[in-house]
């Protein structure tokens, strides 16, 4: 460009320079903010007078002229010169049958939207005219979005028919004023007291509210998809009422709508989203006739309060909208830098525009009886956003929302289901603002989750206890192997009557129904027998692990309160004063057990009696101990059984973590063989490795780091093994190497609370892996912070409830 013919050099307005960003990082893909107006005109239409006009309308305007450069510059610059060249075509479809008519004008507009402006070279924008018959043509306006805004383009289409009128003569137009006025205002502002305001809006905010955030960041290879859809009169009509009420803007109620939509979907409650605001100030004279880009992108910050009402949620959003007014000129990366985001992450991916413009010129154009009459019959727009979902607003008779959605994405059903969610939200806007906004669910019933989904199988168990389960198989096969240890073994009826002696000892001290006892105790066959002696006297047992330290094992045992510890000397566990500390290889203890019957005692445990209790970790705080129920270990052993069933079980986990009971219980209570791995044998993945093969071992429980080591050192030697996979996090790679490994893999997920494992799945890949569904008799809800099941696909914290809770 000659410089010499420059009318002027500006700077870009905030908004400019992130269009210009994403134009330039978009490549070679199409332009998404190339815009197009397409212009049905029915007529007599003057051709040359048209083009006469389209011609004085860039003479006009010099924002029209504009061009934009930015290598070798520290920033960017707008340049206007004084002439361009009219970029004008025309066709004429006359001379095509009417079959194909149609399918050349689509070809024409599409060619015409994916061209591509080249920034550099003005003027950015261009005239199509098609002629389709003999008083009908297609007028087609297409720029730049750098260029033009929503509120500008009513202006110009204005300004259009009047010059067309006018042969090109301005003279009866208004005076032009020049986008520099706005500049201008713009770099009079106090940026410290932006800075700040924006600071108080998004401060904290550290979690962006995303619809779809596995897209691409890279530009689509097409152009979004559009999809309209329309509120009721009725309804619509009922809107103005509500905001006069509430003392609200129209634009107010929709965007609360659209938040209510957002937290349902995503699953919080502290929810961004991008709003288009005009960047008119008052401040600046004849600014609501200016041409050019003003508009701005602001994040709108919504926080949702379960227990406040709809209408005061509403009336909130007015008044932290309104504060910012002042301010909604600031750049978007510098808002977004003020928010709790860490480095470049997006605030938000969905963008709401509601268009309250000027009224665009309609009906007859120019003097109908110099020229004949011409009439605009129909006038559509098409622009688009880099957002993955960009909501336009249309206010009317009937609300219209235009969901423009990226097909990378996002895909059609989702972007209707959105949008029909968008209209239920707004009729509780209209009819029921007294609400509590923690009840409302905006989705259609056919979309909000049906428990029965997350329903495990409903199995009736039979009453009896953990005890009475392990003693039915003393009674079946008493000879056959329990558990086996270093080379020995245990026969059930062997540990049975090691198991009752050990209760009737513990009853001679007191132990009875539901008391605690500390069972510290090296990995032995002697802590099974702890474990069901416990049990069988009707007491409660907290298992603690020897190597843990012992300012832990301590607190252990001072807060559960216990009736008694079991343990062996020189095991360093010290027993609260009044306590009984029962150690098994003191000659006293031996003794008194030999004295004592090997016979059932017959003490009978209900299934909602405590069976043992866990410490947490402690790692959000102190320990805590989870008391869980006998019931709910039969329930969950019924549910794993056909994975843990009468099989030989390697047990390695530490009795202090719950995953223990069922390697421990899961074989013992129906007929097969804990095979229990000493320390040492725990300690090394090779050793453990050797165990599981020369045991004959078929079932395996670990985590997912353990079973990394494992198969580090297994080879093909675990292809009869059966795996369970718990207690961390399943990563792909290691459910890739447990498929090609073992026979099967079960993934099952819980928390301590609920008994051992809540749900389970079949791993087949290591591309799909998951949690699984309940087990019997649980069933499993994926809640917002409202308590209301969240979409699939979509986060949310999960509730169990069932029997092992």
């Amino acid at each position: 460009m000659n410089t010499s013919g420059l009318q002027d050099i500006l700077p870009l307005s905030p908004l400019q320079e992130g269009l210009l960003f994403h134009r330039l990082y978009s490549g070679d893909a199409p332009d998404v903010y190339a815009v197009q107006l397409v212009v049905e005109l029915t007529g007599d239409l003057s051709v040359p007078s048209l083009k006469q006009a389209a011609q004085s309308l860039l003479a006009r305007h010099p924002g029209l002229r504009a061009a934009f450069r930015h290598e070798g510059l520290s920033r960017p610059v707008q340049l206007i010169p004084r002439h361009v060249a009219l970029p004008w075509t025309e066709h004429d479809l006359t001379d095509i049958r009417d079959a194909e008519r149609g399918q050349r004008l689509e070809e024409l507009l599409r060619a015409d939207r994916y061209e591509r402006f080249d920034l550099a070279t003005p003027p950015l924008v261009r005239f199509l005219c098609i002629r389709v018959a003999r008083d009908r043509h297609v007028f087609v306006m297409s720029n730049h979005h750098l260029l033009l805004d929503g509120w500008s383009l009513p202006i110009v289409l204005r300004d259009l028919v009047t010059l067309y009128a006018t042969g090109g003569d301005d003279s009866e137009l208004p005076r032009v004023r020049s986008p520099r006025d706005h500049l201008e205002w713009l770099s009079r502002r106090d940026r410290a007291a932006d800075r700040a305001a924006w600071a108080e809006a998004v401060g904290g905010f550290d979690e962006p509210s995303l619809i779809a955030p596995d897209a691409q960041t890279a530009p689509a290879p097409e152009l979004p998809d559009e999809l309209e859809l329309e509120l009721d009169a009725a309804t619509t009509a009922a809107l103005a009422p509500v905001a006069r009420r509430l003392g609200v803007t129209a634009s107010t109620l929709v965007q609360t709508a659209w938040a209510l939509v957002l937290a349902q979907f995503t699953g919080k409650d502290d929810i961004v989203f991008g709003a288009t605001v005009s960047g008119r100030p008052a401040d600046v004279e004849g600014v609501e006739t200016m041409v050019g880009l003003f508009i701005n992108t602001v994040p709108v910050r919504v926080r949702l309060r379960p227990a406040e009402h709809l209408e005061d949620l509403i009336t909130r959003v007015q008044s932290e909208q309104t504060r910012l007014l002042p301010h909604h000129h600031l750049d978007l990366p510098s808002i977004r830098q003020l928010s709790g985001l860490s480095g470049t992450t997006q605030m938000f991916d969905t963008l709401l525009v509601y268009e309250n413009y000027p009224a665009a010129p309609h009906g007859t154009v120019g003097d109908a009886e110099a020229s004949g009459e011409l009439r605009i019959t129909d006038m559509r727009g098409r622009d688009a956003t880099h957002y993955p979902l960009t909501l336009l607003v249309h206010p009317g008779e009937r609300l219209r929302l235009r969901l423009e959605y990226r097909t990378d994405a996002i895909d059609e059903a989702g972007a209707r289901s959105l949008g029909e969610q968008l209209l239920q939200a707004l009729r509780a806007v209209v009819h029921e603002t007294r609400i509590l906004v923690g009840r409302l669910d905006v989705r259609a019933p056919a979309e909000r989750l049906h428990p029965a989904a997350h329903r495990g199988e409903d199995l009736a168990l039979p009453e009896v206890s953990l005890v009475g389960l392990f003693e039915e198989q003393v009674v079946r096969a008493p000879g056959a192997v329990a558990v086996e240890f270093e080379g020995g073994v245990v026969s059930y009826g062997e540990l049975d009557g090691r198991a009752n002696r050990l209760a009737r000892y513990l009853r001679l001290l007191g132990v009875g129904g539901e008391s605690r006892v500390v069972v510290a105790l090296p990995r032995s066959v002697d802590a099974v027998v702890a474990f069901l002696g416990v049990l069988k006297a009707g007491g409660v047992y907290v298992p603690v692990d020897l190597s843990y330290p012992a300012e832990r094992v301590a607190f252990v045992v001072g807060d559960c309160a216990p009736a008694a510890v079991i343990s062996v000397s020189g095991a360093g566990v010290v027993g609260c004063e009044g306590v009984p500390l029962v150690l098994l290889d003191d000659l006293v203890v031996v003794s008194g057990l030999a004295e004592v019957s090997s016979g059932s005692l017959g003490v009978v445990s209900g299934r909602d009696e405590a069976a043992y209790v866990v410490y947490t970790s402690g790692s959000t705080g102190r320990p805590k101990g989870v008391v869980v129920s006998q019931g709910g270990v039969v329930n969950v052993l019924a549910g794993l059984r056909g994975v843990v069933g009468s099989g030989r079980v390697l047990a390695l986990t530490t009795f202090a973590f719950d995953i223990a009971v069922l390697e421990l219980f899961g074989p013992l209570t129906s007929g097969g063989c804990v095979v229990l791995a000493s320390s040492e044998v725990v300690g090394d993945a090779g050793l453990l490795v050797d165990l599981v093969v020369s045991s004959g071992v078929s079932v395996v429980q670990a985590t997912p780091s353990l079973w990394r080591e494992i198969l580090g050192v297994a080879g093909d030697r675990l292809k009869h093994v059966h795996a369970l996979v718990g207690g961390e996090a399943l990563p792909g790679d290691v459910a890739g190497l447990l498929v090609d490994s073992v026979a099967s893999v079960v993934n099952v997920y819980g928390p301590t609370e609920t008994t051992v494992w809540s749900t389970s799945g079949v791993v087949v890949s290591g591309s799909d892996v998951s949690i699984g569904g309940p087990l019997v008799n649980t069933r499993v809800f994926v809640l917002d912070g409202f308590l209301r099941p969240v979409p699939v696909g979509v986060s949310g914290e999960l509730y169990v409830a069932g029997a092992g809770v």
